[in-house]
């Protein structure tokens, strides 16, 4: 029975090779969006479980509001981690970790740039499972360094690092450490990668006991009998004990848990130490994936009814022979079950073939070692089997209660319920292309909104930034030589450039007692201005030879409702611990995503230490001739150290990552959910037209034109599009509304959205039909019944 059900089934792929086409190639692109979005999600849901014990680990954060300003925050005061353990017995280990800022390390002859440096406590290994591979760790000892296998091999190449220094400057300052070990490199699924772990006590900060400054982060490690509530009372109890009183009495601050397993999915603020995963794109991804597949099992239901007609002699035939009815509906889900094992092979070509494009999309790898899993063949198999059942089903079941005389006095092509059935599944693929289409033209208008606003009171053009400036001896020199270039308009110098997460300091002006304000700020040399496009609303902005300007602040217009002030020119405001004199604002422009509204924010100019400029930008009007001279300047004037450049633009929508990601997947996915809605329509059509072919020419015997003819054929199709379109655009405005509305600042849903996403659809229904149609209408009358 197994080899005869196979041949049937052969044979019936054989007869029908062009429908069979049309189902492998629905049900291929349906698999091969299912497989894809399945190793993307096992890759995202997969990172960090390699420690041990990682349902345990947990990373504490801040949450606080004080004045007008919500502010959360990975980063805990130094001394938690210490009160903690000592007052709370469920904790096994606590560690504490910074991520310093991109630092020079120095070798004999040259200085390379190192992003992924990080500082540490020595029980960095009790609470993660990093393999430490050589030497020992000494992180309780200042100047101490631990590197990875990859960083040994760059720097030593085969010698033994142990025991050597390493000369790092981070932030100005030089400091000479000793490597005591080598750990493994860094899994990929972490949310968090270092090449350099320093031990903490080598920087000052580790000796700072407000715990309202944020220097570190801290992990612990539960035992399994811990009570996280227990854990979350004492928290609070410790922000009261620790925390000055008149402050928590204006103010809020809260330590809360973050679940280790969690950290990639499910969070997103702005000092993460990588941008992270997001749970809403991999939903969006799963539920796009799965329409997709249901489009294509729909696609062989509706074909396998229409082909009801050919298959009934067929089965009256078996019916006659005493063919069970048992028999004969496994006979139909083995073919839709084969034809599905066929299309498997199908999309895992399709999947091969997309490989090199899926980074450009999704932007990262298209992991296929899943591949080779024990679990993936029979998890394949399984995984047909089932999608070939619930496309196979319902033919199935339906053709096999067919009896032959039913068959002899009916044509099922004709009957009521098949057609409701069929027009139901494509009314269903049509909402679910509308729905698509929707989100696609609202997702990229919202982008394109994004970049308009963004550039509001902000020009971005020809904006050039160079980083590494800390490794220069001379800036102002250096900004002074560039300027001799006729291509370079403007120089300026920063300690901050818009898309980066600005700094917040509290501040009150003399004129109030309040305490607790605060103003995001921005170290900036007097080019900053003109540099970057910003627009002064009143007064003026710093000048060169100004003495009294060291002590000048502009501030926003946003600062202007914060502080109540109608004339702000000449009031004065205590902010870093010095008396600031108002002399400029500047018009609101977004330095921060459209996430959050424009915050108050204050400029002053650099001086030494902590406010020292980080980042040159250069205004140019040619761009590549610009580069190539800044590039012989730096070579010139800093040899031994990589020039390393990006576009203020590129680095500014970077945060938007996220979102054009998911624009890039929904333009995707909305096609081939439409290309496959159309192939499956195009199939009904060509089955179900055959019956009209005698109903228009006995119509065109009786005077009926060829326009009336196409109207009366198309209608019933284009009526199911309209339908379907305006089920989708409700439940589309539902979603995007919620989406849209996690933005301060976007576009409201427009009728015009609706109309153009109805009347493409339309358009298509009509293209993928007429061929079929006008064929029709176009056939002699002679030729259509000259058989009867």
């Amino acid at each position: 029975m197994f080899l005869y059900n196979i041949k049937s089934a052969i044979k019936s792929i054989i007869n029908q090779k062009w429908y069979s086409a049309i189902n492998i190639l629905g049900l291929s692109i349906g698999i091969a969006s299912a497989l894809i979005i399945a190793i993307f999600v096992l890759d995202e849901i997969s990172y960090d479980k390699f420690h041990k014990d990682s349902d345990d680990i947990y990373r504490i954060e801040t949450s606080a509001i004080f004045g007008n300003n919500d502010y959360k925050s990975i980063y805990t005061p130094v001394g938690l981690s210490g009160s903690l353990t000592n007052d709370f017995s469920g904790i096994i280990s606590a560690t504490r970790l910074r991520k310093m800022k991109d630092a020079v390390v120095l070798t004999d002859n040259n200085k390379f740039i190192e992003k992924r440096i990080f500082s540490s406590d020595a029980n960095f290994f009790s609470v993660f499972s990093f393999k430490l591979l050589a030497g020992s760790n000494e992180l309780d000892n200042p100047n101490t360094v631990l590197i990875t296998q990859e960083i040994a091999h760059k720097y030593f190449s085969r010698e033994n690092p142990i025991g050597k220094n390493l000369e790092i400057i981070i932030e100005d300052q030089k400091y000479d450490l000793k490597i005591t070990g080598i750990s493994e490199n860094t899994p990929v699924k972490s949310h968090f990668h270092y090449d350099f772990l320093i031990s903490l006590s080598t920087f000052n900060f580790i000796n700072d006991t407000k715990w309202v400054n944020g220097h570190v982060v801290t992990y612990i490690k539960l035992n399994k009998t811990a009570n996280t509530q227990s854990l979350i009372a004492n928290l609070d109890e410790l922000t009261q004990n620790h925390i000055d009183k008149s402050f928590i009495k204006e103010n809020k601050w809260n330590f809360y848990l973050k679940p280790l397993l969690k950290i990639h999915m499910y969070s997103s603020l702005n000092d993460e130490f990588e941008n992270n995963g997001n749970i809403y794109l991999v939903y969006i991804f799963a539920g796009l994936s799965i329409f997709i597949l249901i489009i294509s099992c729909f696609n062989y239901i509706n074909l396998s009814l229409g082909l009801s007609l050919s298959r009934m002699k067929e089965i009256g035939v078996k019916n006659i022979l005493g063919a069970s009815i048992a028999n004969m509906r496994t006979q139909l889900l083995f073919e839709s079950t084969m034809l599905c094992f066929i299309s498997l092979l199908v999309s895992l070509a399709i999947i091969m073939a997309i490989k090199p494009y899926y980074h450009d999309f999704i932007h990262q790898d298209l992991n296929l070692n899943y591949f080779g899993a024990y679990y993936t063949i029979p998890s394949a198999i399984v995984f047909c089997i089932i999608i070939g059942i619930f496309s196979g089903s319902i033919p199935a079941f339906y053709l096999s209660n067919l009896n032959f005389v039913s068959i002899q006095k009916s044509n099922l092509l004709t009957k009521r319920n098949n057609s409701i059935v069929r027009n139901a599944l494509v009314a269903f693929q049509f909402i679910i292309s509308s729905f698509l289409l929707i989100g696609a033209i609202a997702t990229n208008n919202q982008m394109r909104y994004i970049n308009k606003e963004s550039q509001k009171n902000l020009n971005f053009e020809n904006l050039i930034v160079i980083k590494n400036i800390n490794t220069l001896s001379n800036k102002e020199s250096f900004k002074n030589e560039l300027l001799k270039f006729p291509e370079i308009i403007q120089v300026s110098g920063s300690h901050i450039l818009p898309g980066l997460n600005f700094n917040q300091w509290s501040c009150r002006p003399l004129e109030s007692d309040n305490f607790n304000l605060a103003l995001k700020f921005c170290c900036c040399d007097c080019n900053f201005k003109n540099t970057l496009g910003l627009k002064l609303s009143e007064g003026r902005f710093f000048e060169n030879g100004r003495s009294t300007d060291s002590t000048s602040m502009i501030i926003n217009q946003a600062t202007l409702k914060y502080f109540g002030w109608n004339e702000p020119i000449g009031k004065q405001v205590y902010f870093r611990d010095k008396i600031y004199t108002i002399i400029g604002v500047i018009k609101d422009f977004h330095y921060e995503s459209l996430y959050n509204k424009i915050a108050p924010m204050a400029m002053i100019l650099p001086s030494d230490g902590k406010r020292s400029e980080k980042y040159i930008t250069i205004k140019t009007t040619n761009d590549k001739a610009a580069l190539v001279f800044i590039q012989k300047t730096w070579e010139k004037m800093n040899p031994s150290v990589p020039f390393e450049y990006s576009y203020l633009k590129n680095d500014y929508f970077s945060v938007y990552e996220k979102e054009n990601k998911s624009l890039s997947i929904i333009l995707v996915f909305t096609f081939l959910s439409i290309i496959i809605a159309c192939i499956g329509l195009f199939g009904i059509i060509s089955l179900s037209i055959q019956k009209k072919i005698k109903e228009s020419a006995i119509r065109k015997v009786y005077g009926a034109n060829t326009n009336d003819l196409f109207i009366s054929l198309t209608k019933p199709y284009i009526k199911i599009t309209l339908i379907a379109g305006v089920i989708g655009s409700a439940l589309s405005y539902v979603i995007l509304r919620k989406w849209l509305n996690q933005f301060e600042y976007h576009l409201n849903l427009s009728f015009w959205i609706f109309f153009i996403a109805l009347t493409l659809l339309v358009i298509l229904t009509l293209l993928t039909i007429s061929y079929h149609v006008i064929k029709v209408t176009r056939q002699k009358p002679i030729e259509s019944l000259k058989y009867e």
